[in-house]
């Protein structure tokens, strides 16, 4: 029980922001309701909060509670020099593979590989750099093969879209806001010591 309370405290620190942003960004669009949109933003919301979760990326709190301190043991920037874990390159490839797939489905503007490449590159950084303040490692081959997924998600998109015949948004800076508020918003929100306190009385 203790453990759901926190996954659901966890996930409406990432939801609440989102949803706030997404009322507001209908709001500016004086166009009709784009209900096909919102039901893909919110699918694509729930899919970003995953990720921030399975990767464990860091928050404000983390820092504060370990003093900022930086263990650069945990830091690798040298390419595949640690120990081969092909179930950890697997996963870590299927885990961006619906980024490269969402965002062309999305926003049409981003329907190129550049593109695709520099956003899921970007997004993994996000959460490497993040992980820096709970002493999770910190791994250029996350990065590497983060990306890769994405590519693969883009190469399938591709594949079921032969046409280009998607066009939900045309605000390419949407996704922009979409990771950045979720992310924000368990990075100041996501506060899990002091639930733990209140749930395992320490």
């Amino acid at each position: 029980m203790e453990n759901l309370i926190m996954i659901g405290y966890e996930i409406l620190t990432c939801f609440i922001p989102f949803i706030i942003s997404l009322y507001i960004l209908n709001y500016i669009d004086d166009r009709k309701t784009n209900y096909a949109k919102i039901i893909l933003l919110i699918l694509f919301a729930f899919y970003i909060t995953g990720v921030f979760y399975f990767t464990s990326s860091g928050t404000l709190w983390d820092g504060l509670f370990k003093e900022f301190e930086i263990r650069y043991e945990y830091i690798n920037i040298v390419p595949f020099s640690n120990n081969i874990d092909i179930i950890g390159y697997i996963l870590n490839i299927i885990l961006f593979i619906p980024f490269g797939f969402l965002v062309p489905l999305i926003w049409k503007k981003l329907n190129t590989p550049s593109l695709i490449i520099i956003l899921g590159f970007l997004f993994s950084l996000l959460i490497e750099l993040s992980q820096l303040l709970n002493n999770r490692s910190t791994d250029v081959d996350d990065l590497i093969l983060n990306t890769i997924g994405a590519i693969v998600g883009f190469i399938i998109f591709r594949a079921f879209n032969k046409n280009n015949k998607f066009n939900i948004s045309k605000n390419k800076y949407e996704i922009l806001i979409i990771i950045g508020v979720i992310f924000l918003g368990k990075f100041f929100l996501f506060n899990e010591y002091f639930i733990a306190k209140l749930l395992y009385n320490f």
